[in-house]
């Protein structure tokens, strides 16, 4: 892949990855429950050991089409080197559900730079 930096030279880069497999114990879950068209809101605080300040963007999926859009947050998270940073995700469901087979479900993931992840169910 080439990378080009205005004012600076051509780099090549070559570009690994792999996946590996989520174990079920590493997965938390966020139950929310609101008012059609009100919000309930969630926070998450997330540690960053590096000395680096980290730049995370979040995904926020929707598990089917019925809950498209109803859990929202901040694309990007700035977690300071060795400290925290505290994400909030909301729910503002548009439709009511009937049962717990009908609940909207969703997840979202935080990809770390130091190649972990963390993954919460909603």
């Amino acid at each position: 892949m080439r990378c080009e930096i205005t004012g600076g030279d051509v780099l090549a880069l070559t570009l690994m990855g792999k996946c590996v497999e989520q174990s079920s114990d590493q997965t938390q879950e966020l139950s929310f429950k609101a008012i059609v068209r009100k919000s309930d809101k969630q926070t998450i605080s997330l540690q960053n050991p590096d000395e680096k300040e980290w730049h995370i963007n979040p995904t926020i999926s929707s598990e089917n089409e019925n809950s498209k859009g109803f859990f929202t947050g901040k694309g990007t998270l700035t977690i300071p080197a060795k400290g925290s940073a505290q994400y909030e995700i909301i729910y503002t469901p548009l439709t009511m559900t009937k049962d717990e087979s009908d609940f909207h479900r969703g997840s979202l993931f935080f990809p770390q730079p130091n190649g972990t992840a963390l993954l919460y169910k909603l």
